[in-house]
Formats: C-alpha cells, sequence, structure tokens
C-alpha cells in the first residue's frame, strides 16, 4: 500500500490537466470507495445485540444500524430528513427526491477526497492549466434537496442540466465555486441502472483551486443487511 501510494504521490506532483476536471470522479472514487469502507458504509460493528461475523463472509443483521423506515419519516431538529438507509429509498428516488424544487432537504454526512492545486495562464494564445500541489480526505456536511446544495454552510442553487453526460451543476452565488451531481444518463434514471450518486464541490478563490469528490450513500440497515449462511 505505502509504495501504491509513493507512486501517487509522484504523479500528482507533475500532473497538469484541462479545466473540464471532467476525469476527477474516475481518478478519485477508489480513494472515496477505501476510504469509506466501500458503497454501504454506516456499519455499527459493537454488536450490541450479539451481531458477529457469519460463515463464509457474511454478517449478521445486528452488525448494522436500524432501518429509517420511509424517505423522510425521520426528522432532525432542524426539520430536514435524515440520512436515509438502503431499505429507505432506492438511489433513482433518492435523486429523483433531492432534484425536486418542492421536495424535502436531507442532511449527509459524507467522506471524500480533495485535491488542491493553483491555476495558471500559459502559452499563446492564454491556456488555463492546473498543478496540483496537495491532497487528502475530508468529511463535510451535507445538506440536499429543492435543487440545491449546501455543503458547509456554502449554498449552491441555479442549477443546470447537462443531459449529455448525466450531470447537473449548482453555481455559488459569491465566485466561481460549483457542485456538479452525478445523476446518470437519462436511460439509465431508473431503479434498476442507477446506483451511483457522485458528488463533487470545485472551490474557486483567485488562483486557487480545491476539489472534493464524494457521493450520496444509503447506508446498508438491519433489514436489508446480508444474512448469515445457516
Amino acid at each position: 500500500m505505502q509504495h501504491r501510494l509513493s507512486h501517487l504521490r509522484l504523479a500528482m506532483a507533475h500532473r497538469r490537466c484541462a479545466p473540464m476536471f471532467s476525469w476527477f470522479p474516475a481518478c478519485l472514487f477508489g480513494l472515496t470507495l477505501a476510504a469509506c469502507g466501500g458503497g454501504g458504509g454506516g456499519a455499527d460493528i459493537s454488536g450490541a445485540d450479539g451481531g458477529a461475523a457469519g460463515a463464509g463472509g457474511t454478517t449478521s443483521a445486528g452488525t448494522f444500524i436500524a432501518a429509517a423506515g420511509p424517505l423522510c419519516a425521520k426528522r432532525a431538529a432542524n426539520d430536514h430528513c435524515v440520512q436515509p438507509t438502503s431499505s429507505s429509498a432506492t438511489p433513482f428516488a433518492l435523486m429523483k427526491a433531492i432534484t425536486d424544487p418542492g421536495g424535502p432537504v436531507i442532511d449527509f454526512d459524507g467522506m471524500g477526497s480533495i485535491l488542491n492545486g493553483i491555476v495558471t495562464d500559459k502559452g499563446t494564445p492564454p491556456r488555463r492549466e492546473l498543478n496540483f500541489t496537495s491532497y487528502g480526505m475530508a468529511r463535510r456536511s451535507i445538506q440536499a434537496g429543492r435543487n440545491t446544495f449546501t455543503i458547509d454552510d456554502r449554498y449552491y442553487g441555479n442549477a443546470q442540466a447537462y443531459p449529455a453526460t448525466g450531470e447537473i451543476k449548482y453555481r455559488h452565488a459569491g465566485d466561481a465555486s460549483s457542485v456538479t451531481f452525478t445523476v446518470g444518463m437519462q436511460e439509465d434514471q431508473n431503479d434498476k441502472d442507477l446506483s451511483y450518486l457522485g458528488l463533487h464541490e470545485i472551490q474557486a478563490i483567485g488562483s486557487e483551486s480545491s476539489t472534493w469528490v464524494s457521493a450520496l450513500r444509503l447506508l446498508t440497515d438491519q433489514t436489508d443487511a446480508p444474512q448469515p449462511r445457516q
């Protein structure tokens, strides 16, 4: 693992990219999954009710969190919906609720990968380039709903859909920062095919840029947990 990280540091120290940032989710998705324990996450490994690993690598339902019930059945003190679990809704239903201008606001707690860099203009005519200076991981608070996003108190609205790439982009009113929400191609927006709701925030402050790549996840609960083999 250390050997692979060393190569990653060397690659990022010299990497330059075009301003479209289209490769960010692909190259960082593996890092995000590693930090979050895969796409499920949310496991309570305390085994409070005696849950333990089952035969053949399966896990008893007691290892996982309690089901949240139907989507938005539980509310926080701010009246936002609590982060849903895997039996609460499908990713498609979650995406539809978030992008509905009259829908609810849902609170998430997300871990993501960070890339920091400096944007420079080079060549004739000038061409913008991003040179990476550092990278890491960070957990951020997300409020998603009414076709807007708020990440660590930074509000993003003015949604603009890009059907050709299966994305919706949200803008920050104060600067060039933005959030891109991956909702899938039109033909994949259904319960069968939509399994990943990617999210990445680009903070642009002067010549500096910081990109945080994460995803909105349904936490695996006791109702949806794999059962131990008998």
